[in-house]
């Protein structure tokens, strides 16, 4: 498992910071730009906190 750093819009307006833990295949193809990235994520998030999803790190990517 890998972590990925993202970032989603609440319905407040607030913008959190949410850990994303991606399968190491997900994030290989993440990582090597191989597929929609965003789609990618989205499929480890909430439906609602995938329609509000605003953006993510790769360059602060945990190791775990």
């Amino acid at each position: 498992m890998k972590a990925v750093k993202t970032y989603i819009r609440t319905k407040s307006g607030r913008l959190i910071e949410r850990i994303v833990f991606m399968s190491e295949e997900d994030y290989n193809k993440f990582m090597e730009g191989g597929g929609d990235a965003a789609e990618m994520i989205k499929k480890y998030l909430s439906k609602e906190e995938a329609d509000n999803l605003e953006s993510w790190d790769k360059e602060e990517v945990l190791s775990l």
